[in-house]
């Protein structure tokens, strides 16, 4: 996933070694996406290897056929028990990296169906639930599993 968000994120011309040194994806893997966005004509490289251009849009469509949250990460539930506002507020002023999807990240770009849930990517979920003071919880039902979903 690092290596998608990094060709989208960055303008054309882009150099795989430069892109690994702005991230912790490695060379070989941000290679292999690149890859294949050129054979699937979503991006396009120089004879030098150079990535001179990205359909951003739809290499993220394209991700997304593939891509299973659920089952690709490893997870944590948790319940913030005065509700999404209060975990979006601290989202806000935290200095922890994170990364926010789902039906409250959109919300920033347009009107959506009231959220339900919170979908949040981060580098430790020991450290940003207490940051946020959040609970542990059961799951349960694997599609119920995120009031908060975190990657440990």
């Amino acid at each position: 996933m690092r290596a998608l968000r990094v060709l989208v994120d960055f303008v054309p011309p882009l150099r795989v070694r430069e892109l690994a040194g702005r991230t912790n994806a490695s060379a070989a893997t941000l290679s292999r996406v690149i890859d294949l966005l050129v054979r699937e004509g979503l991006a396009v490289r120089d004879d030098k290897g150079v990535v001179t251009d990205v359909d951003w849009v739809a290499a993220i469509r394209r991700w997304a056929q593939d891509y299973d949250v659920l089952r690709t990460n490893d997870g944590e539930s948790f319940l913030q028990p005065r509700g999404l506002a209060a975990l979006t507020g601290a989202l806000r002023t935290t200095k922890l990296r994170y990364a926010l999807t789902g039906s409250v990240a959109a919300q920033a770009f347009g009107p959506v169906s009231p959220a339900k849930l919170a979908m949040v990517y981060v580098d430790h979920s020991s450290n940003s639930a207490d940051e946020f003071d959040l609970r542990p919880t059961d799951g349960g039902d694997p599609r119920a599993k995120a009031k908060s979903y975190w990657r440990g």
